[in-house]
This record gives C-alpha cells, structure tokens and sequence, in this order.
C-alpha cells in the first residue's frame, strides 16, 4: 500500500458521511429558515428565534413529512388462492 492509497478516503464512508452531515444541516436550519421567512411574510406573528419554537416546528414538520409518507404509501391488495381479494 502506497502512502497515497493509505491517506486516501474510502469512497462509501466519506458519501455515507455527507449524506448523515446533510441530514444533520437539514434539520438544524430548514426550521430556523422557515420561522424567519414567516416573521419576514407575516411580520404580525413576531415568532421569537429559540430552542422551543425550533423544536416546536421540528416537530410540526415531521408529522407533515409522515403523514404524506403514510398517505402516499400505495395499499396493497392480498389476493386469496380462490381468486376473492382480502382487505
């Protein structure tokens, strides 16, 4: 092994780490982007920059992500071996 090959990055890890790191900045700031840009829109809400409205939203955009990903979820129909459909 060459010290080229040796301080080299394996490729997997170093795209499995940038994918949890884009997780991570995606979660931390899309909240904090989203309350600014309702207090830039509405300047009536006056929603103040803190850990519990950020946690508050983080919440709310999680169940908005889940509930679509359990409507958009297609059914699956079970057929029987005599040929009914089973709900």
């Amino acid at each position: 092994m060459t010290k080229e090959e040796e301080f080299k990055p394996k490729g997997r890890w170093a795209f499995i780490l940038g994918y949890i790191l884009l997780i991570i900045a995606i979660v931390a700031f899309v909240p904090i982007a989203s309350i600014w840009a309702l207090n830039t829109l509405f300047p009536v809400l006056e929603i103040p920059y803190t850990f519990w409205t950020w946690l508050a939203f983080t919440a709310l955009v999680a169940v908005a992500i889940l509930k679509n990903l359990i409507i958009a979820t297609p059914r699956v129909n079970v057929v029987v071996s005599d040929g009914r459909k089973k709900d």
